[in-house]
């Protein structure tokens, strides 16, 4: 007698897509929230978290708190962790006014080098940058 594995269906009422990006840089944070109010007016179901103020559900997800500073992190309706620029991808195709950006940056002869750019680059500048504005406002 074969064994039935129960898969959860994935929830209508979950968000498309959930990113969880670090507020404490203020790139991220004024890019989120310009695709949070595209999505908004378009009535799209996403949802954007802010790791630096509550990291609660992206550590349910078993993202560190580190992890989630670091990179942006996206969960799709389905449950699928996308993680750095393959997360920055997912938010693109999502919102309607940067799915050019999604179409673009993700052609295989493009898409091998942005990853290595967002990843050593970008990435990596956005956090440091926001580590340090934490330290200073901590020293007040």
């Amino acid at each position: 007698q074969d064994a039935q594995i129960a898969c959860p269906l994935p929830d209508a009422s979950a968000p498309a897509l959930t990113t969880f990006y670090n507020g404490a840089c203020p790139v991220c944070r004024a890019e989120m929230t310009s695709y949070r109010r595209q999505a908004a007016a378009k009535g799209l179901p996403l949802a954007f978290r802010d790791v630096a103020e509550d990291g609660t559900e992206a550590a349910a997800l078993g993202i560190t708190a580190d992890q989630a500073l670091r990179r942006l992190h996206a969960q799709d309706a389905a449950g699928r962790l996308y993680v750095g620029f393959d997360a920055m991808l997912a938010v693109w195709r999502q919102v309607p006014r940067a799915r050019w950006l999604g179409w673009l940056f993700g052609l295989p002869l493009v898409r091998p080098v942005s990853a290595w750019l967002y990843e050593h680059v970008v990435s990596w500048s956005l956090y440091r940058w926001a580590r340090r504005r934490q330290r200073r406002a901590a020293a007040g």
